[in-house]
C-alpha cells in the first residue's frame, strides 16, 4: 500500500526546492508510484517559495484565529477533556491564555 510523507519547514530550505521539483515530476514519482501515496508539503509564508514546485501542488492554507479570545478558546477546545478536568486546571487556562496572547503579538 501507499504511505502519507510530510516534508515539513521548507521555507528553511529554498535553494532545495528545485530538486524537490525534479524528483516529483521524475518518473518514480509519476508513474511507478503507489496511487494511495501521499506528498505533504508544509510551509510558512515567505518570499522566495519556488513557483514551479508551488505549480504543481495542491495548496491549502490555515489562518489562525485572530483575537485573543479566540486564541484562548481555540486552544482550550484542543486540549482533551481530561487535560482539562486535571489537578492543575488553573495551571492549564494560564499557559492557554500566555499561549493566546503570544500568538497574537506575533
Amino acid at each position: 500500500g501507499g504511505g502519507w510523507i510530510l516534508l515539513s519547514n521548507l521555507q528553511l530550505a529554498l535553494n532545495w526546492l528545485p530538486r524537490l521539483e525534479s524528483l516529483l515530476r521524475s518518473p518514480m514519482c509519476t508513474k511507478e508510484k503507489n496511487p494511495a501515496t501521499r506528498i505533504w508539503l508544509t510551509t510558512e509564508e515567505c518570499k522566495g517559495f519556488y513557483p514551479g514546485l508551488a505549480g504543481i501542488c495542491e495548496k491549502l492554507a490555515y489562518e489562525p484565529p485572530e483575537g485573543v479570545k479566540r486564541n484562548f478558546k481555540r486552544s482550550l477546545k484542543q486540549l482533551q477533556q481530561n487535560q482539562r478536568q486535571s489537578t492543575n486546571s488553573e495551571g492549564i487556562f494560564v499557559l492557554a491564555w500566555l499561549h493566546a496572547v503570544l500568538q497574537e503579538r506575533r
